[in-house]
């Protein structure tokens, strides 16, 4: 499953998930992931129709990874 393997990753610097519809379920174990990830700089999450107790869990993420600097939220209604 992609939060395990980003937990794991230590090479992946871009991640592209745009124009998937993705759970709020599914946030969160992706933020699970970006939480012990150390390598991914960018995350496009563009018109994944993300809500906001999703957008939350991302938040989280950005207050513990300082990897992550870059996160394209572009178009999410």
């Amino acid at each position: 499953e992609l939060a395990a393997a980003l937990k794991e990753n230590s090479t992946l610097t871009e991640l592209g998930l745009g124009s998937n519809l993705i759970s709020e379920f599914g946030v969160r174990r992706l933020a699970a992931g970006l939480l012990d990830n150390s390598s991914l700089t960018t995350l496009h999450s563009n018109q994944v129709r993300l809500k906001n107790a999703a957008l939350r869990y991302l938040a989280l993420v950005l207050a513990v990874n300082s990897t992550l600097t870059d996160l394209d939220l572009k178009d999410n209604k």
